[in-house]
């Protein structure tokens, strides 16, 4: 997958998991967690060569904008200043899941770079 196609494949399926998770159980549950995760891991683990680096630390942005978006979908946030304390609010909450998801992408994605370098060859004698 090209760098610039994993970013709304990330933001589409966290936005999903949030508005469905808002609609079923009113809150951030478990929905919108492995949707979240599932979203920004294959985005690390689909994208190929120079994008590999932005996807690492895309996992927090995609919070904010799955939040934000599955909210306003969801009614619970109209616009206005009370729509950006509702965000923050849903944001600060999911600050240990952003923290292990970005953990984990980060993880993955130094082991992808690790597994990509050049091997160096011994000189033959």
């Amino acid at each position: 997958m090209r760098w610039w196609l994993a970013m709304p494949v990330a933001v589409g399926i966290s936005i999903a998991g949030a508005a469905a998770d808002l609609r079923i159980e009113g809150a951030f549950r478990w929905v919108f967690a492995v949707a979240y995760a599932v979203g920004c891991l294959a985005a690390v683990l689909g994208v190929s060569g120079t994008g590999l680096v932005a996807t690492m630390v895309e996992p927090p942005v995609v919070a904010v904008l799955a939040v934000g978006v599955g909210m306003i979908l969801s009614g619970d946030a109209s616009g206005g200043s009370a729509a950006a304390l509702a965000v923050g609010a849903g944001v600060t909450v999911l600050f240990p899941l952003m923290a292990g998801v970005t953990g984990a992408a980060v993880f993955i994605g130094l082991l992808r770079l690790w597994r990509r370098r050049p091997r160096s060859v011994a000189p033959a004698h």
